[in-house]
């Protein structure tokens, strides 16, 4: 047996503290504990530990002839008193020292089943209260706090069931739950309002909850989040953004979803939304840090490939999409893409309402009132996506974009607006060229129920000339161009809504006709187009990856790749662009234009 003594000395022995041979060993007194060996302990504790000591032996009336004070209720020993690391095999009183020896390395104070450490010291920080049970999972409260849950019953001098709160100044506070079973994880939201607690309980903050819940950390209560697993959740991991809970665990199913062992959930629904196939086996602790999630357990394979016991998941970023305002819908509500991944969104207004806006991270983006799919690209970081609707009466400003134009040679382009208000709008006019966007006339004032016309040659010179219209209210905008000394002409109605896919079914690149595709980008980043034509011989390639940067325009003259009496176009963008056919027959002496159709 691997024996180890400490000495006591009690306080009332008047002896100083210091240096004493006992046994052939010297120690010194007056530490936080006795580490091996033996040793004195501080005056304070002695009277803690003969107690302690003395009740091993024979109870309390050993100590002190207490018999007659304590008749009425059974001996307890002194919570307080110091404890050891290993057994004790022997007590032995020893006059105003007493001995005790046995399979120990260490003598101290009781610290329960958790306790914070100090990380400059090592040591337990204090006031802490004791837990009477094992702590599995603690969170910080963000007040110098901190939430515990484990399977315990009482923390300090308070009944508590497997979760509690304790204060900054190591009090217990009113908080509440009472899981009726254990509670192995814990995440707490940024605003430090929301604790979620996974575990294998049935019921907590006075609500059935499956293994996992949410808490009001003000009142204890369960809120309405209930993702529901069909086994124990034994790790969470909450994003920076609070959109998604990570979870993992025994579970099979969560969310409403099959998920084995591991699941992203979206925090506003409870629902689980895609992430990963799983694990083979049990994840047993997950850590979140920045964009990087680390999961650790009994596993051999993570989503498929071989991971033993512990996988690393980079460039984790979520999406979330809200309604700010109005009647509709933007879905999916919470997506998770690894690091170049793509997002698509759906807008969706209801009956009676139009989509007014669209913002990503900040940013506004082009909608289609009717509805629209957006796509977030090569997604690189978190991104909020908030959309707002409107009655579809509501007065709105609105945009119109002209592909075709030309002020160059000569040619001659005007643009043309209607204002069929009885209010006066105002009208600015925005130019893309091949060299980028040209600012024109802003504010310009339009009568109610009148119209405008402006001729692009006044402002910009260019062969590539393409209009944005936009307007306090809502009006409507054309656009005229002539040639050859007005020996020709051709027009056509702009467009309200850019679009990554356009159809242009005219076309004909035999005889003497020449028919030309207009593309536009309004968006202020480059997009990449594909060109396919569609002709009496089957589909043909055109350019592909062809590279349209941010607020100008191209022309692509389809007599260049195919020639056929038959050729409709499809043009394919990474972007949302608008686009516009041209076509001219007997060396121009006509022309006709329209603009393509967007599904």
């Amino acid at each position: 047996m691997n024996v180890a003594s400490a000495l006591f000395r009690p306080p009332w022995s008047g002896r100083r503290r210091g240096k004493k041979k006992v046994g052939g060993s010297a120690v010194r007194g007056g530490g936080k504990g006795v580490k091996g060996g033996f040793g004195a302990v501080p005056a304070v504790t002695w009277l803690l530990l003969s107690a302690l000591l003395c009740a091993w032996i024979g109870g309390f009336p050993a100590c002190g002839g207490a018999e007659g004070r304590l008749a009425s209720a059974a001996p307890v020993p002194w919570g307080e008193a110091w404890v050891t690391d290993g057994v004790v095999e022997a007590v032995l009183p020893g006059g105003d020292v007493t001995y005790i020896a046995g399979d120990f390395s260490y003598v101290g104070p009781n610290n329960g089943h958790g306790a914070p450490i100090d990380i400059a010291s090592s040591t337990p920080l204090s006031p802490f209260p004791e837990v009477n049970g094992a702590v599995y999972a603690a969170v910080s409260d963000g007040s110098g706090g901190w939430y515990i849950g484990g399977n315990f019953t009482r923390v300090g001098g308070s009944a508590r069931n497997c979760l509690a709160h304790i204060a900054a100044g190591g009090g217990v506070s009113s908080f509440d739950p009472s899981p009726n079973g254990w509670v192995s994880s814990l995440a707490l939201s940024g605003d430090g309002s929301t604790l979620y607690a996974g575990g294998d309980f049935t019921r907590i903050g006075g609500e059935d909850r499956e293994r996992i819940a949410t808490l009001d950390t003000s009142t204890g209560h369960a809120t309405p989040f209930d993702p529901g697993a069909d086994d124990w959740v034994w790790a969470l991991a909450l994003s920076g953004d609070g959109a998604v809970l990570y979870a993992g665990g025994y579970f099979n199913s969560i969310g409403g979803q099959s998920c084995k062992h591991l699941a992203a959930l979206d925090t506003s629904t409870g629902r689980a939304v895609t992430f990963v196939s799983g694990t083979d086996d049990r994840v047993r602790s997950l850590s979140l840090s920045g964009s990087t999630l680390y999961l650790g357990g009994e596993f051999t394979t993570v989503a498929g490939e071989a991971h033993r016991k512990f996988a690393v998941f980079r460039g984790l970023y979520d999406v979330k999409a809200v309604v700010a305002s109005g009647q509709g819908a933007l879905e999916p509500a919470v997506q998770v893409l690894q690091a170049g991944g793509d997002a698509a969104l759906t807008a969706a207004p209801a009956a009676g309402w139009r989509l007014a806006s669209l913002v990503d991270n900040g940013q506004a983006k082009q909608v289609k009132p009717g509805g629209m799919t957006y796509t977030i690209r090569d997604v690189n970081e978190d991104h909020l996506v908030e959309a707002t609707f409107e009655p579809d009466t509501a007065p709105v400003s609105r945009t119109w974009y002209l592909a075709e134009g030309c002020t160059q040679g000569d040619f001659e382009t005007w643009v043309l607006v209607l204002n069929p208000n009885p209010e006066e709008v105002r009208v600015d006019f925005d130019f893309m060229t091949s060299q980028g966007e040209r600012a024109g006339p802003h504010g310009f004032p339009l009568p109610g129920l009148s119209r405008c016309s402006l001729r692009l040659n006044d402002f910009v010179t260019d062969w590539h000339v393409s209009t944005r219209v936009s307007a306090t209210g809502e009006v409507v905008c054309e656009r005229a161009m002539y040639g050859a000394a007005r020996d020709w002409a051709h027009s056509s109605v702009g467009v309200t809504s850019p679009a990554a896919t356009w159809y242009l079914a005219e076309g004909c690149t035999q005889g003497d006709f020449e028919t030309w595709v207009l593309v536009l980008n309004p968006n202020p980043e480059e997009v990449r187009v594909d060109f396919d034509f569609m002709t009496s011989q089957g589909e043909r390639a055109g350019p592909h990856g062809f590279p349209l940067p941010g607020l100008s325009r191209c022309s692509l003259r389809l007599n260049d790749f195919v020639t056929d009496w038959h050729v409709s176009t499809r043009v394919s963008a990474t972007g949302e662009v608008v686009c516009e056919r041209a076509m001219y027959g007997a060396a121009r002496d006509w022309a006709h234009s329209s603009v393509g159709f967007a599904p």
